[in-house]
């Protein structure tokens, strides 16, 4: 009895779990996969412009980033080198979702907002070494009356 050493990937472990009847709720995860290894038969440009894809009512639907990547995936020679690879996809696993999906849409993802136009605060998460203890030698009321309120700030961190 022979017993082969090969390393199994993630992929293989997955497909295992999610083909067992034990494991019956990995099966998601199968589908997701399954849309992973179709985005990456995309070439990198498209796969770059694509937020989501997924299949509803035997439709793909793939959300892109921005209105240009929309008009670049929605050409004519573009939508037929999707469905060509769908063809290809559907031959190599006949089993796959992609074997139902008659009709591609393209949509823009406004959920989608690009890593420049987002502006977040951040709550500052630094400790605070002071305690609060010094001398305030400020005449000025004003700044008088502003370092009092650090203080109490210093204090209360």
């Amino acid at each position: 009895m022979k017993v082969e050493n090969k390393i199994k990937t993630s992929h293989d472990v997955i497909n295992a779990l999610a083909n067992s009847e034990k494991y019956k709720h990995y099966r998601p995860l199968k589908v997701l996969l399954q849309y992973k290894e179709f985005l990456n038969l995309l070439n990198l440009n498209h796969q770059q412009m694509i937020t989501k894809l997924f299949i509803k009512n035997n439709t793909l639907v793939i959300l892109v980033k921005h209105h240009i990547a929309y008009m670049e995936l929605n050409h004519d020679n573009t939508k037929k080198m999707i469905k060509s690879l769908i063809k290809n996809y559907t031959l190599a696993k006949p089993m796959s979702n992609f074997a139902k999906v008659e009709n591609i849409k393209i949509l823009n993802d406004k959920n989608f907002t690009s890593k420049n136009s987002i502006f977040i605060e951040h709550k500052n998460t630094h400790l605070e070494l002071s305690n609060g203890d010094f001398r305030n030698h400020f005449k000025n009321p004003i700044l008088y009356n502003k370092f009092e309120e650090l203080r109490k700030l210093i204090k209360n961190a």
